[in-house]
């Protein structure tokens, strides 16, 4: 399945959350993960993130069928470089 995990937490525990999604995920943006997970790698990341997360903080998992049926419009630059999809 594929996957987006957009999170907000303490600045603190940021680089937390980056350092375990970036292992299974590709970073697309400061707090914004996605790719291609099998169902077992989705019920562990799933259940880590339960497990990391405070009260106070906040992550949204979204499950798609397949990256094909998506349409991703980016609109500026990152770290000074043109992105694909550009508005």
């Amino acid at each position: 399945m594929y996957v987006m995990v957009v999170y907000d937490v303490e600045a603190k525990r940021t680089v937390k959350f980056h350092k375990f999604l970036k292992k299974r995920l590709t970073w697309i943006q400061n707090s914004i993960f996605e790719g291609e997970l099998s169902d077992s790698e989705f019920f562990k990341v799933k259940s880590t993130i339960k497990k990391m997360c405070k009260k106070s903080e906040s992550v949204v998992i979204y499950t798609l069928f397949s990256s094909k049926y998506i349409d991703r419009y980016i609109v500026g630059t990152k770290e000074g470089k043109e992105l694909t999809n550009v508005i």
